[in-house]
């Protein structure tokens, strides 16, 4: 996806990282980082963007010279090695792009420049696998065929067997999956990005929302999830204040819990804070209204992820990812 680099469209370069394995930064040669540079780096660390393309475009403004890329890129490593806690790949390619330099082809205007275009990196970029092997169907509707209910959805991570045994969640009732079709074929297995329906043994009252699972084990479970906050709204988001997150098919309403820090884009540091303005990036707790079974942000981007929805106006204010699970009495210490 693509997203701009104005800071008023943050929302919009938090909602793409967070989709994101990879991403393309752009830095004007002319006038090198910005504080919006610093940002973008924030939010790509913080959505474990690890793997990035640094295009440092305009040259033609700069007379092609190789000194000033040699500065950028001096620049921007300090920038990156001190925003990201974690590992993280990144490459150099000076482009201009008013006449496509380096962007598709070789430029004649950088001799002293071998390293590939845009595309030849983006097209020789390995990633690595961050899919999980845990087995999870959100479940999307439920079908009635002939007195049977049909259960359907698209796989989100793993694999699945006619025959293999399921949990349900947040229910826990475990059955057997009797029939599986995927896309309307009977494969008998359905693997991650799969359509699937699933017949099974038992007619258990499963609704939209719900999570089928091999295991129950495989994800944590809590009614109190310590989260870092995107906040899209003009209106300030603070302890006490009731919101319905959105985790992919379910809903659940949530209650502010605290707003620990936010984020301070010019020393990148956190800084104490009890409330999150527009396009800040903060962390704390919520607490919700059902426990809910999901994984850390880390360990799974759909399953640690969720959406901030206003339940009065119905629109998205804001984005969230999960740092851990835990039970409202139990105490825990921030990250």
């Amino acid at each position: 996806p693509y997203a701009p680099g104005h800071a008023q469209y943050t929302r919009n370069m938090a909602v793409a990282a967070s989709k994101s394995d990879a991403a393309v930064l752009l830095i004007d040669a002319s006038s090198g980082i910005k504080a919006q540079t610093k940002r973008h780096l924030s939010i790509l660390s913080l959505m474990k963007v690890d793997r990035l393309i640094v295009a440092v475009n305009k040259m033609d403004l700069v007379g092609f010279k190789e000194q000033r890329l040699d500065e950028i890129r001096k620049e921007t490593s300090r920038a990156i090695e001190s925003i990201y806690d974690h590992s993280c790949k990144y490459e150099f390619v000076p482009i201009s792009s008013k006449k496509g330099d380096n962007v598709v082809k070789q430029s004649r205007n950088m001799p002293w420049y071998g390293g590939k275009t845009v595309l030849e990196s983006l097209e020789s970029m390995e990633l690595d696998n961050l899919s999980s092997s845990i087995f999870c169907l959100p479940v999307q509707f439920v079908a009635r065929e002939a007195g049977r209910r049909l259960y359907a959805g698209t796989v989100l991570s793993g694999s699945l067997s006619a025959g293999d045994e399921i949990t349900v969640l947040p229910s826990a009732v475990r059955t057997c999956v009797t029939n599986l079709t995927v896309a309307g074929n009977n494969s008998g297995e359905a693997e991650e990005g799969d359509p699937v329906m699933l017949e099974l043994a038992d007619d258990i009252d499963i609704s939209r929302g719900d999570k089928i699972v091999k295991s129950a084990n495989d994800l944590r479970h809590g009614d109190t999830l310590r989260c870092r906050f995107f906040w899209f709204a003009g209106n300030p988001m603070a302890a006490g204040d009731i919101y319905e997150l959105k985790f992919l098919s379910r809903k659940v309403r949530a209650t502010v819990k605290q707003i620990k820090a936010r984020l301070d884009f010019d020393l990148l540091v956190q800084t104490p804070a009890t409330c999150l303005g527009q396009n800040e990036i903060g962390f704390g707790s919520v607490t919700l209204s059902a426990e809910h079974y999901c994984l850390p942000f880390a360990e799974s981007k759909e399953l640690g992820s969720f959406l901030v929805v206003d339940m009065g106006t119905g629109d998205t204010v804001g984005l969230g990812t999960i740092t851990g699970v835990e039970k409202a009495s139990q105490l825990y210490p921030y990250e």
